[in-house]
């Protein structure tokens, strides 16, 4: 495999990004919008090199612990702070490695 097959791809990391932006945003809300459930099937669909898979996997585990551990019915619950700055943390962090 070439050097280039071992750095993410442009548009993997455009998909990536977008996915990381809006469970941001979702999390901010205490909502999880139809179209940011669209984005991320899509983009848990889509095969991607082996490497981008690993990444893919972090943002599918972040989204799952999201929908699980999230109260949306109760959007002021303590417990979603909690929730939410680890998150938050987790996709910063995320963001960061996809920008470089």
């Amino acid at each position: 495999m070439s050097n280039s097959g071992q750095r993410l791809r442009k548009v993997f990391k455009q998909d990536a990004l977008r996915c990381v932006r809006l469970l941001k945003q979702g999390i901010h809300q205490v909502a999880f919008t139809d179209e940011a459930r669209e984005v991320l099937n899509k983009f848990m669909k889509t095969q991607y090199t082996q490497l981008e898979e690993k990444l893919k996997l972090i943002i599918v585990s972040t989204n799952i612990t999201f929908l699980g551990k999230m109260n949306f019915a109760e959007p002021h619950d303590p417990a979603n702070k909690e929730t939410a700055e680890k998150l938050l943390k987790d996709l910063d962090i995320l963001e960061d490695a996809l920008i470089k």
